[in-house]
């Protein structure tokens, strides 16, 4: 990022001297050192001009809204990843978004997606299955379409893409939904450093499971077994 646009970072540990690094186009501009009084401690990354030394790629830049979604995506996938640590986020003069630190996950996941027409009701539990753990966090909302969901998928804390996970979740989930429609989930599965391999793909989002099986059906045969008895109540 720092090498494709303008940063700035502050970073600071209580009472600490503060210290700021700026970075333009990957060249270090400046930096510097600076006492602070502030008892928090915590970074400050600013991002502007985006590819301004390499106009030539933004010719394959979608829509505004199209790449602030994508942004958005990874933020979130920190946001959901580390509960313990506090967010503040604000895009371009919109009005900066706050997550405090939580010791419950549902609030934060309520904060970053529910909207208020249209109130979010999760289900959440937790299996385990040799060696490996899964929670997950599933909507009862529905509605037809991609637009507007969020479907994410963590193993051992990294955010991937596993399009076979993703169509286990949805087919075993189908009887908690209308026909035709989907809802919204969030799958954290911790497995075994050694059956994983993160290596497949350059942007780390691709990963192998050497005991896919294993995992496949940990998360099928989880949310059948959970959903039906939360539908009877």
């Amino acid at each position: 990022m720092a090498s494709v646009s303008k940063v700035t970072c502050t970073s600071n540990q209580n009472k600490m001297p503060k210290g700021t690094i700026k970075v333009h186009g990957g060249e270090i501009i400046s930096q510097n050192q600076e006492q602070s009084n502030q008892t928090k401690s915590g970074t400050g990354i600013y991002v502007k001009d985006l590819f301004f030394n390499t106009p030539v790629r933004m010719k394959f830049l979608q829509s505004q809204t199209s790449e602030r979604n994508h942004l958005k995506k990874i933020l979130n996938a920190f946001i959901l990843t580390h509960p313990e640590i506090e967010f503040s986020i604000k895009w371009d003069d919109g009005i900066k978004e706050h997550y405090p630190q939580v010791q419950n996950l549902e609030p934060r996941i309520k904060k970053l997606f529910e909207k208020k027409k249209d109130p979010l009701e999760l289900i959440n539990f937790s299996s385990e299955y040799d060696g490996s753990k899964l929670e997950m966090y599933i909507s009862l909302n529905s509605s037809k379409g991609h637009a507007g969901k969020f479907q994410y998928i963590f193993i051992n804390g990294r955010y991937v893409q596993d399009v076979q996970i993703h169509k286990i979740v949805l087919n075993s989930a189908q009887s908690l939904w209308p026909f035709g429609e989907s809802g919204n989930y969030i799958v954290f599965l911790n497995v075994s450093p050694n059956q994983l391999d993160v290596n497949v793909h350059p942007n780390k989002t691709v990963i192998k499971l050497f005991a896919a099986s294993s995992v496949f059906s940990l998360i099928s045969s989880s949310i059948k077994k959970h959903l039906p008895k939360l539908n009877r109540q």
